[in-house]
């Protein structure tokens, strides 16, 4: 017994078979969303994305490109620990990260007590992390490491950061 949702055409004619299932098929074409309508039993029915999908894939273009730029860099640099910089707009933060046990080492912020007391600008701020951040990870005996800036740009107080590291005894 056949369902009731499933239509068996066959005949010695094959022109003549697929043209009454064209006919059929066009009666209720395949919607684009859901999928629902009618179509044959081997087509592939492509559905479209949501609007709220793109959207995401839009937001998320600088995500993808720190991803991105952060895979590269694994492949290249394997047996070295990884520097991040996070950055606001008052405060800057630096760590060094084992990515083969997912884990910080060593941590540098200017969110800290000690450099909080010290009102500087933004990128001699940055330079004193850099020092603090060289200074901690020369205790744990780290020198080789790679500089992942995330999404943003070489320059200010990133470069300022990454400048004082190598200053200070950092290899990359």
């Amino acid at each position: 017994m056949k369902k009731q949702t499933k239509i068996n055409i066959s005949g010695a004619d094959k022109e003549l078979v697929s043209k009454i299932a064209s006919e059929i098929k066009a009666i209720k074409p395949v919607e684009p969303y859901k999928g629902k309508g009618i179509q044959r039993k081997r087509s592939i029915c492509f559905k479209k994305r949501r609007k709220e999908e793109i959207k995401m894939k839009k937001l998320n273009s600088n995500k993808r490109r720190v991803i991105k730029n952060r895979n590269k860099l694994k492949r290249i640099n394997v047996d070295r620990y990884r520097i991040t910089v996070i950055k606001s707009l008052k405060n800057i933060s630096a760590q060094i990260i084992d990515d083969k046990k997912n884990q910080t080492i060593v941590s540098a912020s200017s969110t800290e007590k000690d450099i909080k007391k010290n009102k500087n600008k933004k990128t001699n701020l940055s330079i004193i992390i850099g020092e603090i951040l060289a200074k901690r990870a020369a205790e744990k005996k780290i020198n080789k490491v790679y500089f992942d800036r995330g999404g943003y740009k070489y320059h200010g107080r990133v470069k300022a950061l990454a400048d004082s590291l190598r200053k200070n005894g950092l290899n990359f």
